[in-house]
């Protein structure tokens, strides 16, 4: 039997219950066709179309808790791909983060669909370029950098973030006859005590 681990910055992905809570659902199904453009073949989606009442907050209003709640059949050998070598769709998404994004890890399609509305494409472009010449350079550095005035600042802060408070664990055993797939997901905050762990398995 074959054991594979694959573990993930879930705040490096961009947070559905974030973009539903910007969005509402119709822009969250807008995302999630950009989310995974590249991916071959896409999956297919089960959201409500024609729902576009967002909050307006800028919080991640816990809707969905798993991606069962979001794609038609989901399972994970769909979303692994582990036998690709394209970009997998769980490198971009999550439910399980606070929301924000850590902008020196995201994916660039992340970072650029989490910010659209906010910032510009040449600001997002310049953001990225910032993480590349100075890898350690912190949130407050970066935007002071961009020059994005208050509110888009203020806009960039509730959204991105330079550190990571919640990672997650595959473990995929392949056998003869069946792969098993476990999912372990630590959702919390630098304090150890405030910190659950979720877990799935198929």
């Amino acid at each position: 039997m074959k054991f594979r681990l694959v573990i993930s910055d879930e705040q490096a992905k961009a947070n559905i219950n974030m973009i539903s809570s910007m969005k509402g659902k119709d822009g969250l199904q807008k995302s999630l066709q950009q989310l995974q453009a590249d991916q071959n073949p896409p999956l297919l989606l089960k959201l409500p179309i024609n729902d576009s009442n967002a909050s307006g907050g800028n919080k991640a209003k816990i809707a969905y808790t798993c991606f069962d709640q979001i794609f038609v059949d989901a399972h994970p050998s769909d979303f692994l791909k582990l036998n690709d070598h394209q970009q997998v769709l769980t490198d971009r998404i999550t439910c399980w983060s606070d929301g924000r994004v850590n902008f020196r890890r995201a994916d660039p399609l992340v970072l650029r669909e989490m910010l659209r509305g906010f910032l510009t494409e040449s600001q997002v472009t310049e953001l990225q370029q910032r993480c590349l010449d100075t890898p350690d350079i912190t949130l407050y550095e970066a935007v002071k950098q961009l020059d994005l005035g208050r509110t888009k600042a203020m806009a960039a802060g509730s959204i991105l973030t330079d550190t990571s408070n919640s990672h997650s664990l595959w473990i995929i055993v392949e056998g003869k006859t069946r792969n098993w797939y476990s999912f372990s997901v630590s959702n919390g905050s630098r304090h150890f005590a405030s910190t659950k762990t979720r877990s799935f398995t198929w």
